[in-house]
């Protein structure tokens, strides 16, 4: 049995208690995108390269 939603599956989320302010910012019919980091995501990370 899966738990969650696996790669490549369209989810539909419900929001509750958005103020009115907030969804007059958004068009009618166009896509809200939703996403998350995990916790480890957050850090500065800094990356040396060299171009021989």
């Amino acid at each position: 049995e899966v738990e969650g939603a696996e790669v490549g599956w369209y989810v539909t989320l419900h929001v509750s208690e958005v103020p009115v302010s907030v969804v007059e910012c958004f068009r009618q019919g166009t896509p809200l995108i939703a996403f998350s980091l995990l916790p480890h995501e957050q850090k500065r990370t800094n990356i040396n390269c060299r171009d021989s």
